[in-house]
C-alpha cells in the first residue's frame, strides 16, 4: 500500500536586478576632477558616502543607486525577499520533491520578473535624473575653465523644463 508524502516548503527566496548608467567623460577636466564635481553634485542631492568611496542613495520604491567614481558609472539595484511557506502533498516521494522544487523555481521567476518591471518602469526617470547630476557637474566644470581662462565678467544660466540647460560665460581675457 503506498504511503502519502507532504513536504513543507518554508524558506526565504530573494532576488536582485541592476542596471548601469555610464557617465560620459568631458575632455576638458581630467577623469578625477569630474568624478569629485559628480560627488559634490550628488552628496548636496542627498547621497551619502561610504568607507570604499562610493556613494549611495536610497530611493522611494526600494531601489538602491551606487555611484562608482573610478568608472564613472551608477548602478541602480532593486532587490526583494519574500517566505515561502506551502505544504507540498502527493503519493510519490520523488514527484513530491520534483513539485515543491518547481513551486521554489517558479515563485523566483515571478519575482526575478517584478523586479525586472519595477527596473524597467523607472528606467526614464532614472536617466533623466541622472542627466540632470551630469549637466550640473558639467556646468560647474565649465565654470572653473572659464575662470582659468581669464576673468569671469557674467554668468547665465538658464533650465528649460524640459531638462534643457544653457549656460552663457563672459570673460575678460588675460594679458
Amino acid at each position: 500500500m503506498s504511503k502519502p508524502y507532504r513536504i513543507r516548503v518554508n524558506e526565504m527566496i530573494g532576488v536582485q536586478d541592476f542596471s548601469t548608467f555610464q557617465i560620459e567623460q568631458i575632455p576638458m577636466v581630467s577623469e578625477e576632477r569630474f568624478a569629485d564635481l559628480i560627488a559634490a553634485v550628488l552628496v548636496e542631492a542627498g547621497w551619502t558616502p561610504n568607507e570604499d568611496g562610493l556613494l549611495s542613495y536610497q530611493g522611494e520604491h526600494g531601489e538602491t543607486y551606487i555611484f562608482h567614481p573610478e568608472c564613472m558609472q551608477i548602478q541602480t539595484c532593486i532587490s526583494d525577499e519574500r517566505k515561502l511557506d506551502k505544504d507540498i502533498e502527493g503519493w510519490d516521494n520523488h514527484d513530491v520533491e520534483n513539485r515543491a522544487s518547481a513551486y521554489i523555481d517558479r515563485q523566483t521567476e515571478i519575482m526575478e520578473e517584478q523586479v525586472a518591471n519595477q527596473l524597467s518602469e523607472s528606467q526614464k526617470d532614472r536617466i533623466s535624473q541622472f542627466e540632470s547630476y551630469v549637466t550640473e557637474a558639467t556646468g560647474r566644470a565649465l565654470k572653473e575653465l572659464a575662470e582659468q581662462m581669464g576673468e569671469v565678467q557674467d554668468i547665465h544660466e538658464v533650465r528649460g523644463e524640459n531638462g534643457s540647460y544653457q549656460l552663457t560665460i563672459s570673460i575678460q581675457e588675460y594679458e
